[in-house]
């Protein structure tokens, strides 16, 4: 079992246990990392969606 936080479109964050035939709508960005990447969410006219986008903090 996993535990998971979800956020929806508005940055409301839900919390709880992930379970076999939960459905995925559009993406799932699972991320487990340390990093000193910048990452941000652009808004991609292709999609609809405000994309996630990762660059070097130095850049």
């Amino acid at each position: 079992m996993f535990h998971v936080a979800l956020a929806d479109t508005d940055g409301a964050v839900y919390g709880g246990h992930l379970l076999e035939g939960c459905i995925v709508h559009a993406t799932a960005e699972i991320g487990i990392i340390k990093s000193k990447m910048i990452f941000k969410r652009i808004y991609d006219p292709k999609t609809g969606y405000k994309e996630l986008f990762v660059r070097d903090n130095q850049s």
